[in-house]
């Protein structure tokens, strides 16, 4: 009888300890399931932003062209208005000129 009982408390033992490892197993299984699925958005969330960052490079790319260009053409507008603006102190000063000549015969 004596050796029953110890068979008993050794099973009762051996039983809870099964208990506790395999609510440490499931706890653990529940949490790799977890980080499987946390693994699995990270991976959709980074392909979703690489495809932007590539979306976002292109347009940049465009856009920073269309700058280009339009700098070009501020340029070539910044010369004709020189240009102009020379041609027109030239015109002021022969108005001037006539006018000033204009003046002097008048008052001799």
């Amino acid at each position: 009888m004596e050796q029953y009982n110890s068979e008993k408390l050794q099973l009762e033992s051996v039983s809870a300890k099964h208990v506790q490892v395999l609510s440490e197993f499931m706890s653990s299984y529940s949490r790799l399931r977890l980080l499987h699925e946390k693994t699995g958005n990270l991976r959709k969330l980074l392909l979703e932003t690489e495809k932007e960052m590539a979306s976002c490079e292109a347009e940049a790319l465009e856009l920073g062209a269309s700058c280009r260009e339009v700098a070009g053409e501020m340029a070539e507008a910044q010369n004709r208005m020189q240009v102009m603006a020379a041609i027109l102190g030239d015109e002021v000063e022969l108005l001037k000129q006539k006018e000033f000549v204009g003046r002097k015969r008048r008052r001799c």
